[in-house]
């Protein structure tokens, strides 16, 4: 999903440390002065890839009070995924196959 936060609009995030908040895009209309206006212990990660995301540059944000930070979600390598969804097709046919026992 999208967090928009208006120009001037204060940020409360309920819970502590182990909680977060995964989010799409994260969009401060006030810039990034605004994160100063975020208060949360627990942390948001947004999706770095997205190009609405671009002015935060992939980095790691602390939030004005709370403890939290704003921070860039590791996305997994498009090569990987299909790296592991091969591995899990060999074994599915290796599990079928009439020569395995």
């Amino acid at each position: 999903g999208t967090v928009e936060l208006g120009s001037g609009v204060q940020l409360h995030v309920g819970g502590d440390a182990s909680h977060a908040l995964y989010t799409g895009l994260f969009l401060l209309d006030g810039g990034l002065a605004q994160l100063a206006s975020i208060d949360s212990a627990a942390n948001v990660y947004y999706d770095p890839t997205l190009a609405g995301n671009a002015y935060l540059q992939g980095r790691t944000w602390a939030f004005g009070s709370g403890g939290g930070s704003l921070i860039a979600a590791a996305v997994p390598e498009p090569a990987g995924t299909w790296l592991w969804l091969a591995g899990v097709a060999v074994l599915g046919w290796r599990r079928r196959s009439p020569l395995h026992p």
